[in-house]
């Protein structure tokens, strides 16, 4: 088995061992630590890209949502609905992405669980990065 040897005047620590233990302050991380932390608190939050329609759903009723529209402008067609068969519930909320097509201008219908509905027509969903409801 091969021996490791320490470089000249140096000794390998081994864990537990008390004669080559040592102390808290020599290990104390928390200048990097705090360092660490001060930088990713500083560091912006990526930009939505200017033509990303995407947004994140919030649902501030008293209802879960059971469906989200949103189609081009205009349509005359809801299609499908943008949740999956998901429900969203009261206070949740959940990232709608919408794939970028050059197009910003979007109707959007939320159906709640009593199926009553709520409609928006012609919003830029480019400017905007969440979408509280109602």
């Amino acid at each position: 088995m091969p021996r490791f040897t320490a470089p000249a005047g140096q000794r390998y620590r081994r864990p537990n061992d008390p004669a080559t233990a040592t102390t808290h302050k020599d290990n104390d991380m928390r200048p990097l630590l705090i360092a660490c932390l001060a930088t990713l608190a500083a560091t912006p939050v990526a930009a939505k890209a200017p033509d990303d329609p995407s947004f994140q759903l919030v649902n501030r009723g008293a209802q879960p949502i059971i469906e989200l529209f949103a189609t081009p402008a205009g349509m005359t067609n809801w299609g499908e609905s943008r949740l999956g068969g998901h429900r969203l519930p009261p206070g949740a909320a959940t990232q709608i992405r919408i794939p970028r097509s050059g197009n910003c201008l979007f109707d959007l219908r939320v159906v709640f669980a009593d199926h009553t509905a709520l409609e928006k027509r012609h919003d830029d969903l480019c400017r905007i990065t969440d979408l509280p409801v109602p």
